[in-house]
């Protein structure tokens, strides 16, 4: 969960919201809390590491060809 969080921000295809939405709508009855706090810590390291590598002048990229196998 802590993964597809930090995922969402990296590769922002889908909104956070919807993210968090789909996640809550399929873990267990009863962990909703736990998987909520693990998906937005995921998103809250991988906005850190986005603006971490900003200050560094370093574009966070996608290889065109790592886009094309995730279809």
């Amino acid at each position: 969960i802590v993964a597809l969080g930090a995922r969402s921000q990296l590769t922002p295809v889908i909104s956070a919201k919807a993210v968090e939405l789909a996640v809550l709508a399929r873990v267990p009855k009863g962990t909703e809390p736990l998987n909520r706090e693990a998906l937005r810590a995921g998103m809250r390291v991988a906005r850190q590491l986005k603006r971490t590598r900003m200050k560094k002048e370093v574009p966070f990229e996608i290889p065109k060809e790592d886009l094309l196998d995730a279809y």
